[in-house]
């Protein structure tokens, strides 16, 4: 960063309201945040708590602070990477790479703690190997089994519940890491986009479960409702599904029906919890009462309704479907925070909204005035999708610069 850049009070009030959320601090509180400001032109802006202090590990034996400049790839980290807000951007146990040393140099860490020697094994599991594994060939694996389920079930024959408890206890495991956000980078196939977005939707529903507070059984539920919430499309013509531009409204009426489908496939089933089932018939209710089939509306949702709903919506807009692009992630935000927060149950898109867009810190965008910038800081309460970005000569706030906006996330190898 460019150390003679001129921090002035409008930029001084704007972080004050994202470290803060629009809380109103002491005076006190106030000098220290911008002491610190002007002493290090923002050197610490991820990094300081509501106390204004730094996000730290404790030391031990087996660890070190290093100097960012100095890390090398290999290096093992023995803190997590935090937003202001706490949000996890880089996992403790994470291997660098150079990706992650460039989003530390961006976001400006002085430091960082990192193993002296070897990893933990528990610490391995978060490593970025095993999430570069499950991408590669765990996400196929997967993939492929859901397909496998669904595909089974459309030609008339039992659901195999050892077989949904199998894939649904892979896919809740990967809540504890940041990888499906990275699943939602790859390119798919149209052919198979029933069985991803499944995958896909299990996967954020469990993440958001996770986000917010859920206790693992229910996250590891969350991941089941997510695999089997499209079942009932097992019982609809592929060939609709798959259909090329829009449907009918006939057609529309037919594919309307498969939650409806879902339900009486897995009503009956034992071993599959109420709340799946529920979660499986309910996702495409909506909080205003605009959804289907039941067209119930706030509290009558189920909670695995409500968040397999969101997950639902924005696993498919940002994929490549048969009849449709896949969109910016910035402006499905904007979409779902502005035109659609009547539709969802706020308690869950909020958090959702926050913890996806805040994934992206670090990231380089490309602005609607075809400017390259980073993104440097989200608000967890208002204008989630209208973060501060940083160009190359200034910073914007986004969410009171309304000319501009986010129109592309650059993938991680441009950023």
């Amino acid at each position: 960063m460019d150390e003679t850049f001129k921090i002035d009070d409008d930029l001084i009030e704007d972080l004050i309201t994202f470290y803060n959320s629009g809380d109103i601090l002491s005076p006190q509180e106030r000098l220290e945040l911008e002491k610190v400001l002007h002493r290090d032109c923002m050197l610490s802006y991820t990094i300081i708590c509501n106390e204004g202090e730094y996000f730290m590990s404790l030391l031990n034996r087996n660890t070190e602070y290093i100097s960012v400049k100095d890390l090398i790839t290999g290096m093992v980290l023995a803190m997590d990477i935090v937003s202001t807000y706490g949000t996890e951007l880089i996992s403790k146990g994470s291997i660098l790479n150079d990706h992650f040393i460039e989003v530390l140099q961006k976001l400006n860490y002085e430091e960082v703690l990192v193993y002296k020697s070897e990893v933990p094994q528990d610490e391995q599991l978060k490593s970025e190997t095993h999430i570069n594994n499950y991408v590669d060939k765990g996400y196929e694996v997967d993939k492929d089994k859901i397909k496998k389920l669904i595909q089974e079930v459309g030609n008339g024959n039992p659901l195999d519940v050892e077989y949904v408890e199998a894939v649904t206890g892979s896919i809740a495991r990967q809540a504890n890491t940041n990888l499906p956000l990275k699943i939602l980078e790859k390119t798919i196939s149209k052919d198979d986009y029933l069985y991803t977005h499944s995958l896909k939707v299990a996967l954020l529903a469990s993440l958001l479960g996770k986000w917010v507070g859920l206790d693992d059984k229910n996250v590891s539920l969350l991941a089941k409702t997510g695999v089997l919430h499209d079942i009932g499309k097992s019982k609809i013509d592929k060939n609709l599904l798959d259909k090329q531009g829009a449907l009918t409204t006939k057609e529309y009426s037919l594919v309307k029906k498969h939650s409806e489908y879902g339900y009486e496939i897995l009503k009956n089933i034992p071993d599959i919890e109420r709340e799946v089932v529920l979660g499986v018939l309910m996702h495409h209710e909506r909080f205003d009462g605009a959804g289907y089939p039941m067209a119930i509306k706030g509290e009558k949702i189920s909670v695995f309704g409500k968040i397999v709903a969101i997950a639902d919506v924005y696993a498919a807009m940002v994929s490549e479907r048969p009849y449709a692009k896949k969109g910016c992630p910035f402006v499905i935000m904007d979409y779902l925070e502005n035109e659609c927060a009547e539709q969802f149950d706020l308690t869950y898109l909020r958090p959702f909204l926050y913890n996806i867009a805040s994934s992206y810190i670090g990231n380089n965008v490309i602005l609607s005035n075809g400017e390259k910038a980073t993104v440097i800081l989200v608000n967890s309460r208002e204008f989630i999708s209208k973060p501060m970005v940083k160009t190359e000569d200034s910073f914007v706030n986004l969410a009171k610069e309304r000319d501009f906006k986010i129109v592309e996330v650059l993938p991680l190898l441009d950023s």
